[in-house]
């Protein structure tokens, strides 16, 4: 439990601003959500974000259970020889941990935003599918993730082989893990996809995804205004399955939260969204945001117009914030707007 004495300087000042300045790097979405879970205490009770403070008072932030997904801390990843660490960005990202290698890419189109020994986080383009037998034209990620895998043992065989003082040797053995992506993205969803690079770290991380101990945070562009700033979606949503997948709210579905906040008004009569999410339900954004009558831009399937010259619905995870799966350290990563939607 971290807990920060309110001294007069921030007299009257709403309690989501006085954490945000004293917990500096972690983005205010996540300040938000540790909010909305009753992670953080104004003098020992659960507070909301405009509550205020003055002198005297106590803010306690519930930081071990907010990890509560993260393992026991452990030896940090060991850097491979000549490998150093890349400064991360500036901002927000700058929260995102150690780097262990410059910024690559996957294939001619895929951006690697973090990578370690155990952990890969890509920004996903749109149209790209994740799973395998659902091919589009540019093939799915997982073929995309074979390649990068098979080529990255090569460099690291050659290294080993220079090293040395050999040759590179003929033949590579294989590692006996493929790089797993550990939760799923809708083939027209761009954005952060986190990928595990063994099986440890893929059960850490399917075990942080189930707890509840990942934050993400989605940026929409969705047709008209929403009446409120900012509100919340709790309806359960049913989600039949078939060729393909749709989900409604309906009182016989599965739990889920939805929490939305507008960014601005955009040209056209739409408007930018920050959008947060309690659960992880198949299409819980879209169908959430067309039941209040304010669907994903070019998400005709829940009845938005057609998609316009992007060809898909304008949705992007922007940001993830996990713990590593053997540190426990939070991991921040940022994938920048793509052009078809507005940078908040």
């Amino acid at each position: 439990m971290k807990r920060i004495d309110v001294t007069r300087n921030w007299q009257g000042s709403r309690l989501d601003r006085f954490v945000r300045a004293h917990i500096p790097g972690t983005p205010f979405g996540v300040i938000q959500i540790l909010l909305r879970k009753g992670l953080i205490y104004l003098n020992g009770e659960r507070a909301s974000g405009a509550a205020r403070v003055k002198g005297g008072d106590v803010v306690s932030i519930d930081i071990a259970e907010s990890d509560e997904a993260s393992p026991p801390p452990a030896t940090k990843p060991k850097r491979g020889p000549g490998k150093r660490a890349v400064k991360p960005p500036a901002g927000e990202a700058a929260a995102a941990g150690k780097t262990l290698r410059p910024a690559a890419a996957i294939g001619r189109e895929i951006r690697v935003l973090h990578e370690d020994d155990e952990v890969l986080v890509i920004d996903k383009p749109a149209g790209v599918v994740v799973q395998p037998g659902n091919r589009a034209e540019r093939g799915s990620l997982l073929d995309s993730l074979e390649e990068y895998r098979r080529r990255s043992a090569r460099t690291r065989a050659r290294g080993r082989a220079t090293s040395a003082g050999d040759s590179p040797p003929g033949t590579i053995e294989e590692p006996p893990f493929p790089y797993t992506p550990v939760h799923r993205l809708d083939r027209d969803t761009s954005g952060a996809l986190v990928v595990a690079k063994t099986r440890p770290a893929a059960r850490a991380l399917t075990r942080a995804f189930a707890r509840r101990g990942v934050h993400k945070i989605y940026l929409a562009v969705v047709e008209g205004v929403p009446a409120e700033e900012e509100g919340t979606i709790d309806s359960p949503v049913a989600v039949a399955k078939g060729a393909r997948s749709h989900a409604s709210p309906s009182p016989a579905g599965a739990k889920a939260i939805t929490h939305y906040s507008t960014i601005r008004k955009l040209r056209g009569g739409r408007a930018l969204l920050r959008i947060t999410i309690e659960t992880g339900r198949t299409h819980q954004i879209r169908a959430h945001l067309a039941s209040i009558g304010h669907p994903v831009a070019g998400d005709a399937e829940y009845g938005a117009a057609p998609a316009g010259r992007s060809g898909r619905f304008l949705l992007h995870a922007w940001m993830i914030y996990f713990p590593h799966p053997s540190t426990g350290e939070m991991l921040l990563c940022t994938a920048p707007p793509p052009a078809d939607i507005p940078a908040a």
